[in-house]
């Protein structure tokens, strides 16, 4: 249905993103007349960027946004045009091939501008009334693929998994998995939805947006997550 609101339904984790920037850029400081590349101007991660960049002082006059798309078109360009591409938001495993590339970072953004609510389960209002049981189950589904990813003795076989759909070198897939089960930048324990982030999440865009924040309360229905969680 278009124009139907949605709301969230389970968490999942921060975003585990960085703030990579080309070798001759040392301090967010430096970023002044450079560019930023992003996905789209007005997006989740386009503004942790911008964000970042502004609480160290950095006015979004002072550098110009790049659109190139998806993670893994940023960091290409980031490589193919060193000199017409000064940051971007990477996550793994994308920001183990940066590193291993040259690249730098200038920090976790969930260090540079405070916890953030990145992955999650959300749907469309009208279809939640009557599929609750659909939902109850994806949740119980969904948490239980996280506690087996989170116990440390499924590390060999999580990590086999990874290797498999990765497609990476084992040096990205096993920092990757170190990654996903950092506690508070990682995978959420039990897909939990992070409250605090989701409020800085909307404090974040309210800002750009020069608007006041949103009430979280009508974009956020837990009761679904709670209820598997109770039956498990």
């Amino acid at each position: 249905q278009t124009g139907s609101p949605s709301v969230i339904l389970m968490g999942g984790d921060s975003s585990m993103n960085e703030l990579f920037v080309q070798p001759n850029i040392k301090t967010m400081q430096d970023m002044r007349g450079k560019k930023l590349l992003v996905d789209a101007p007005n997006t989740a991660y386009a503004l942790q960027a911008i964000r970042a960049l502004s609480l160290a002082g950095v006015k979004d006059t002072e550098f110009s946004l790049k659109i190139v798309g998806r993670t893994g078109l940023r960091l290409e360009e980031m490589l193919k045009n060193p000199q017409d591409s000064g940051a971007s938001t990477l996550n793994p495993p994308f920001s183990f091939e940066a590193k291993k590339a040259g690249l730098h970072s200038l920090g976790r953004l969930v260090d540079l501008v405070g916890p953030y609510q990145g992955q999650g389960m959300f749907a469309l209002k009208p279809w939640v009334n009557g599929h609750e049981a659909t939902i109850e189950k994806y949740i119980t589904a969904w948490v239980k693929a996280v506690r087996f990813g989170l116990d440390p003795m499924n590390k060999n076989e999580v990590i086999s998994i990874l290797q498999k759909n990765m497609k990476q070198p084992q040096d990205i897939v096993e920092a990757s998995y170190q990654t996903l089960t950092t506690n508070g930048f990682g995978l959420d324990k039990d897909a939990k939805f992070s409250e605090e982030g989701f409020k800085n999440l909307l404090d974040i865009r309210a800002a750009f947006e020069k608007a006041k924040p949103l009430d979280p309360t009508p974009l956020v229905d837990l009761r679904y997550y709670q209820k598997a969680l109770s039956k498990m």
